[in-house]
């Protein structure tokens, strides 16, 4: 007869991943996208289409409305995080998967936390974001598992739907999965930091100081 243990499992710390609906009309963003295919920068066949040129990583910029909208959303989910201090977009750009195409592992710099906004039609065929779990790397240890489950999955899957804000630290590598669908998958990325003084004594830092 097995032995029965009383244990319990403690969750200490928590890498929060939101995910938001929005509801505000943002159909004007598509107007990007001529503009995006004529200027387009593919590395490779199957890399994802990016704007380039001067205003690329600013295009909320052109678009305040949207910008002030998302920017609502941000604010609610800092606010339920218990953040004091004010956030602001600083880089903002337009990304268009058709199929086929991916975007390669990475993580974004100089930023606090990251957001993807999937803005146009999509019907969940293949594009999902792939957010891998930071934790492993930590160790060089890598023990087998009789399953994988919240507390060994290497990494989490977010499949996007029309409307969904997902928000993430920056510092989480991340990737998209290859578009199956003849729907291209587009979404605004966007980059978020602290624009007040936050901090105290030696490690005060005051964004007014520069």
């Amino acid at each position: 007869m097995q032995r029965e243990y009383d244990m319990k499992v403690r969750e200490m710390f928590s890498i929060p991943l939101l995910k938001l609906k929005v509801e505000e009309d943002t159909d004007i963003l598509h107007e990007c996208e001529d503009y995006i295919m004529s200027k387009v920068q593919v590395d490779t066949p199957t890399q994802a289409r990016f704007m380039n040129g001067p205003e690329k990583y600013r295009i909320l910029e052109k678009y305040p409305d949207v910008r002030n909208t998302l920017m609502g959303y941000v604010r609610h989910a800092f606010h339920t995080m218990s953040y004091s201090c004010r956030f602001d977009i600083s880089t903002s750009w337009l990304t268009i998967n058709k199929k086929g195409e991916h975007v390669q592992l990475h993580d974004h710099k100089n930023s606090f936390w990251s957001a993807v906004y999937y803005y146009g039609e999509y019907d969940g065929e293949g594009g999902e974001l792939d957010i891998i779990n930071p934790l492993p790397n930590l160790t060089s240890f890598r023990p087998n598992m009789r399953n994988i489950n919240k507390y060994t999955t290497p990494f989490t899957r977010v499949t996007p739907m029309k409307k969904d804000l997902i928000i993430f630290p920056s510092y989480l590598m991340h990737s998209v999965n290859p578009v199956t669908s003849d729907i291209p998958r587009k979404s605004l990325a966007f980059n978020i930091v602290p624009i007040d003084n936050y901090g105290d004594a030696d490690s005060t830092y005051d964004t007014s100081w520069w």
